[in-house]
């Protein structure tokens, strides 16, 4: 999962949804719960330190709830506690036929997790999801 972090981080740092000065480099977490308590605090922070009003404090809340939807929607991948086992696939893998391994290609080893995330679930990402839109700060 580590990988996929740097790939989605690397990312979003050269195109990133929000218009801002720097990109900071997020710390990972192991709960969900910790994640939207980390976000809150700092938006917060952030209110108190630059005095915001109101209006401003009620847009950043809004934007922590979305920023939590979209974290959610990836609860499961991010947060997911257990391990996989290999071996009935590898087993499968060495009974079929060089034409049925071409065929049907089950081998995750050989998907490049870099690509798919920056060529293909990013953008589906933006375009079904936040739907291209850049948010300003």
């Amino acid at each position: 999962m580590n990988n996929h972090y740097e790939y989605i981080y690397d990312h979003f740092r050269a195109n990133p949804l929000v218009e801002s000065e720097n990109m900071m480099k997020m710390r990972m977490f192991d709960q969900f719960s910790n994640l939207s308590k980390y976000l809150r605090e700092r938006v917060s922070e952030r209110n108190a330190v630059f005095g915001v009003d109101a209006k401003i404090q009620k847009q950043n809340k809004a934007r922590v709830a979305y920023a939590e939807q979209l974290c959610k929607m990836y609860e499961f991948i991010g947060f997911f506690k257990a391990s996989m086992r290999l071996g009935n696939t590898r087993v499968l893998l060495e009974e079929m036929s060089e034409e049925e391994r071409e065929v049907f290609e089950v081998d995750a080893t050989k998907i490049d997790w870099n690509k798919y995330f920056v060529d293909i679930h990013i953008p589906g990402l933006r375009k079904h999801v936040v739907n291209r839109t850049r948010l300003s700060v």
